[in-house]
């Protein structure tokens, strides 16, 4: 039944591989600005696509001599103080995951004062490719000015023993910043990858960002829901 649709479908089949590969690509090797690389020197921010207030950005970074590659940075407000994003974030608390393209993701390990905890995420991929997995460590900071937090995330590959048929991303960083005002608080999550893309942007950027448009949108549903 599998091996007829991706028949009679090729182009949407092979678009669907596209679009996963480039975004498990934006969540691999990853390096934030000033950590392990690149450039204090980066072009400004250019808007490349805004839906329902979710806005993306994207600049040019230097990834290694004579090779640059994309940043990207999400931005939004979300009508709920930080705590109650954070949980979602966490996702201790929530049916499914906010993310899309993941089958399944839960906490593990949580710290008595809840600021660090472990991660363990199973992305969805379309037949015949096998799912992938990820384990991170988050570590959240709170500023001493109040409403203000981050949080760092790292690999923690040795936490989860590896999986058969699914194939585990190793390399995994990325960071939140959360600034709360009188009403609302400020969402920014930067991803940076010094992967190289297998398939043209012009094919994959239409995809990647539907879906981060559903994923944040997501994101800011379940925080309100949490009201």
């Amino acid at each position: 039944m599998k091996s007829s649709i991706i028949n009679r479908h090729p182009i949407k089949s092979f678009l669907q591989a596209a679009f996963s590969t480039l975004l498990l690509a934006l969540f691999t090797f990853q390096v934030l600005p000033g950590q392990n690389g690149g450039s204090l020197d980066e072009e400004a921010w250019k808007m490349k696509k805004e839906g329902d207030g979710i806005r993306i950005y994207t600049r040019w970074m230097e990834a290694e001599p004579k090779r640059k590659a994309r940043e990207m940075k999400i931005v939004m407000t979300i009508k709920a103080p930080p705590q109650q994003i954070i949980e979602v974030i966490r996702g201790e608390k929530i049916d499914t995951p906010w993310m899309d393209q993941v089958k399944q993701s839960y906490p593990f390990d949580i710290s008595a004062d809840r600021n660090n905890w472990y991660n363990y995420t199973e992305f969805k991929l379309p037949w015949p490719i096998n799912n992938q997995d990820v384990v991170t460590l988050y570590q959240l900071k709170w500023e001493a000015f109040p409403g203000i937090a981050h949080i760092n995330i790292s690999s923690a590959d040795g936490k989860v023993a590896a999986k058969k048929g699914i194939n585990r991303i190793e390399y995994y960083e990325g960071s939140w910043h959360l600034a709360a005002t009188a009403e609302e608080t400020q969402v920014e999550y930067r991803i940076f990858s010094k992967s190289k893309p297998l398939f043209p942007r012009w094919i994959t950027d239409p995809l990647v960002h539907k879906n981060l448009i559903r994923s944040f949108n997501n994101l800011r549903r379940k925080a309100l829901k949490s009201n």
